[in-house]
């Protein structure tokens, strides 16, 4: 029966998405700062990540395959302002040390980024957590009472690091997202619209799988909460009352409820395991038709001389950037 309880208490549907980051942010408040440092980390990060395609674009257009034309020379407006060698191998070697510099930039902007909103995140959830015991230490007799432990006890572990995961990663890696979208966008579109045009025709496909994933995995996620807060409560139920079951012989009755509830588990588990396999084949299906596309379009841009090479690579490259994020934010 308390399992029961349990499940029913932690399968309605839960508050928006936006009302949970907003409530989840109020505890982040006393650390603002930090939260400021790995946004701008964040930003940073992404810029280096922006200027890596560029940099092959320019190195291929400048000095490995010297070409005219309007979609060129967009990109060796970008490079020229750094006042590299106009040929030669030394301009090239200063492409490959800036080429290098982003990545490795880029890397160390993530350990930062990464090693400041971890801290921040144990600094909220340590915070959470004694307001969640001091709140329970208040409730009154009768609530315990009505409340199976299992579901106290998961609210506490496996909630509170859920949360942890969705402050320490989810947040700072939306910002990331939006921002190399936004960033990868721009560029795609100054660089040439004709091709960006083509590049992002997979797009609304790509929004429509991310929002049916987003659907079915928070509704998986709720029975699951609710499947393990179930198996909690009857391990802690019958683990401390032993002596009672094995008085009143009902161990096989025992065994064969708590094979149901662990049943129930794995099922909603394996379910969950389904939409991710659906997922992710799929995504990686609209990004290759997408490049597939940018080649055929490109190639005969290129082969007519209204394209450069560099463009074209640069563009292969920015449009396997830009949508692995959008299954991310799914």
């Amino acid at each position: 029966m308390s399992a029961e309880r349990s499940d029913a208490a932690d399968t309605p549907g839960s508050r928006p998405d936006r009302h949970l980051l907003r409530w989840l942010l109020t505890w982040a408040r006393p650390y603002r700062g930090r939260i400021a440092w790995a946004i701008a980390l964040v930003l940073a990060g992404s810029a280096m990540q922006v200027a890596g395609p560029l940099i092959t674009a320019a190195a291929i257009d400048l000095y490995l395959r010297p070409e005219a034309g309007a979609t060129s020379q967009k990109v060796l407006h970008f490079i020229q302002a750094l006042n590299l060698p106009s040929t030669g191998g030394r301009g090239l070697a200063s492409l490959a040390g800036l080429f290098l510099v982003s990545v490795l930039g880029s890397a160390v902007l993530l350990i930062l980024q990464a090693r400041t909103m971890l801290m921040t995140g144990q600094l909220v959830m340590r915070d959470l957590r004694d307001a969640l015991f001091a709140h329970l230490q208040r409730l009154e007799v009768a609530w315990f009472s009505r409340t199976p432990a299992g579901r106290i006890i998961t609210r506490l572990t496996n909630d509170v690091e859920a949360l942890n995961e969705l402050f320490t990663s989810g947040l700072v890696d939306i910002l990331a997202d939006l921002a190399l979208l936004g960033g990868i966008a721009g560029i795609l579109f100054s660089m040439d619209w004709r091709l960006a045009l083509v590049a992002f025709a997979v797009l609304p496909f790509m929004i429509l799988l991310s929002a049916w994933f987003r659907s079915r995995a928070r509704s998986i996620y709720r029975e699951v909460r609710a499947r393990i807060a179930a198996i909690n409560t009857h391990l802690q139920e019958h683990l401390a009352g032993m002596s009672v079951v094995q008085l009143a012989r009902a161990e096989a009755r025992t065994s064969a409820k708590f094979r149901a509830l662990d049943a129930s588990y794995r099922d909603v588990n394996i379910r969950g395991v389904f939409y991710y396999a659906v997922f992710y084949p799929m995504v990686e299906l609209l990004i290759a038709t997408g490049m597939a596309m940018l080649l055929v379009a490109g190639g005969i841009w290129s082969y007519k001389g209204t394209l450069s090479l560099g463009v074209l690579v640069a563009f292969l490259q920015y449009v396997q950037r830009f949508f692995r994020p959008i299954g991310d934010l799914a």
